[in-house]
């Protein structure tokens, strides 16, 4: 177990909160994965950054739907 949590929305933001617990990828593959980054400033200038990072981990892992909250949850 990584971590649990009772106040995590899953999927959308007016979501009710709910509880969570979070397992090592390895533990519970699911062939996807989201990573959240905070930071302050313009999260899209971000997004090349992130990519970057990610690549230097693992040139090999696919990287793609690069967005920012704002975009996502549609504000």
């Amino acid at each position: 177990m990584v971590g649990v949590t009772d106040q995590t929305r899953h999927q959308r933001l007016h979501e009710a909160d709910e509880p969570m617990v979070y397992f090592p990828l390895l533990q519970s593959y699911r062939g996807t994965i989201t990573v959240h980054v905070r930071a302050k400033g313009d999260a899209q200038r971000l997004l090349p950054v992130v990519e970057k990072t990610i690549h230097a981990i693992d040139p090999r892992l696919p990287v793609f739907h690069l967005t920012t909250l704002e975009r996502s949850v549609r504000l």
